[in-house]
């Protein structure tokens, strides 16, 4: 049987485009991938892997790529359909993305450790015994004060599966710009990396201006930080509504304060969020 991994981080800071990095890689030495996404669309998808530098033969081969995005209950039979084709395709890895939107169609609830352990048990795990290895992406908790170790949600996510990374951003990345995260070890059943250990460096480089996107793993460097920008911004949005207080005895919405702030939108959501 294939392990069962969970991959979790911010939005906007590379969860789906790794996992299709290892979809790609994999396809390149000839097995094949099962997707199945509750939160983006098939030509994304698409268009991704094509990025990535797969074929329009290979992404066409039935034989070698399922996609789903299953608008109801994944009941017994599905799970069944879907472990024979794990079996058919030789599939090396199954993508849950994501867990949240999962949950939320089979009428489960994310924060409770019983429907967690259920659906784990009844859809993820006859997935990974057909032998694939799973993979499913999660976000994180919205208030930081608040975080745990691991993804948002249930605790049982984290018990639950073998390996555990958190998504951690070096620099901003796009289709048009190159930057990097880091994969953080939030648990490891193996023991092959301790609690908090940064696991890989991860490099995106976008080329063909942004038609194609090159994704480089590597060793971890010394050197290697997390992206401060929300530091940054979060001292200028609080600049920002100091001066409005000074201005001012009507409070700031979130777009007139942006409006007074240079960035990224993501970026200012996620300053403002964490301040």
């Amino acid at each position: 049987p294939g392990a069962v991994h969970d991959l979790h981080g911010e939005p906007g800071h590379g969860k789906t485009w790794f996992v299709c990095h290892i979809m790609a890689e994999a396809l390149r030495t000839g097995a094949g991938v099962l997707a199945l996404d509750y939160e983006g669309a098939p030509h994304t998808f698409i268009e991704r892997l094509r990025a990535l530098g797969v074929d329009d033969e290979t992404i066409a081969d039935a034989r070698r790529i399922a996609y789903h995005n299953i608008p109801g209950v994944t009941g017994g039979e599905h799970v069944e359909v879907l472990a024979s084709e794990v079996v058919e395709l030789s599939a090396a890895f199954v993508s849950f993305d994501a867990m949240l939107p999962a949950l939320a169609r089979n009428g489960l609830n994310d924060n409770d450790n019983s429907d967690v352990a259920g659906f784990y048990e009844s859809t993820v795990r006859p997935l990974s015994k057909a032998g694939a290895s799973v993979i499913t992406l999660d976000h994180l908790g919205k208030d930081p004060v608040g975080r745990v170790r691991g993804a948002r949600g249930a605790g049982a996510k984290l018990q639950l599966v073998d390996v555990s990374y958190s998504i951690k951003l070096v620099q901003p990345f796009s289709r048009t710009q190159e930057g990097a995260f880091k994969l953080v070890c939030a648990k490891d059943r193996h023991g092959t990396f301790g609690i908090n250990e940064t696991v890989a460096l991860v490099r995106v480089i976008p080329t063909d201006d942004g038609k194609r996107v090159e994704i480089r793993v590597e060793a971890p460097t010394g050197d290697t930080h997390e992206w401060d920008g929300p530091t940054h911004l979060m001292e200028e949005l609080s600049k920002a509504m100091e001066r409005h207080r000074l201005e001012s005895s009507e409070p700031l919405n979130r777009t007139e304060l942006f409006d007074r702030v240079k960035g990224r939108k993501q970026y200012l959501n996620e300053a403002l969020d964490r301040l």
